[in-house]
């Protein structure tokens, strides 16, 4: 009997949060265009990228570290701990986006929807490692998909592997899209022999 093992497969957390975020929107500070200015109709992201440090917050960067537990810890049974080092509010306004990007410097990223409705833009993971053949497909699935768009909902947490590339597509309505994104790091001792390193 045949089988397929998706090898090396990119794991995506995905966890309803029932929470009101109306105090966090606020707590926003600042807002700045993120990116590199290719686009006219760039996102925009807070001033500050340590959202939360801010005290006020420290509910919300308890509950996410106990999300980010439940999947590396539990789940893919990593023994590490884990630290936000970054996180930051994004804007989108009606006609914004991003351009596809990854996070350097990080392990794992996330990003909590705080205030979205369907048609303030999906965000979109494509494969920029995919193969030099496009073939035709007749459907398409996990094992032969080069892109995997996720529909927002208020209070929808996903966490990924930072080197996975993705984009905020088009906002097409007239609600502003607010999300909290993070970074994530290792801590303590991880590694073996002339690999190991402590942070």
């Amino acid at each position: 009997m045949s089988e397929i093992i998706p090898l090396f497969a990119k794991p995506l957390y995905i966890n309803q949060l029932n929470l009101d975020f109306d105090d966090t929107i606020k707590s926003y500070g600042k807002f700045i265009d993120s990116g590199t200015g290719i686009k006219t109709n760039i996102s925009q992201r807070s001033e500050s990228v340590k959202i939360l440090d801010d005290e006020k917050l420290s509910f919300l960067k308890d509950v996410l570290e106990g999300e980010l537990n439940e999947f590396l810890q539990n789940k893919l049974k990593y023994t590490n701990q884990f630290k936000i080092t970054t996180s930051w509010i994004t804007k989108s306004e009606k006609g914004q986006s991003s351009n596809y990007h990854c996070h350097k410097n990080s392990f794992f990223s996330g990003v909590l929807y705080l205030k979205v409705t369907p048609e303030t833009g999906e965000i979109s993971f494509e494969d920029f490692n995919s193969s030099a053949w496009k073939c035709n497909r007749k459907e398409y699935n996990v094992n032969n998909s080069i892109e995997i768009r996720i529909k927002p909902k208020n209070g929808m947490l996903l966490i990924f592997p930072s080197e996975v590339h993705h984009a905020i597509l088009e906002n097409k309505s007239d609600t502003i899209r607010y999300t909290l994104a993070f970074n994530i790091i290792p801590v303590g001792e991880f590694g073996e022999q002339d690999s190991t390193l402590v942070l």
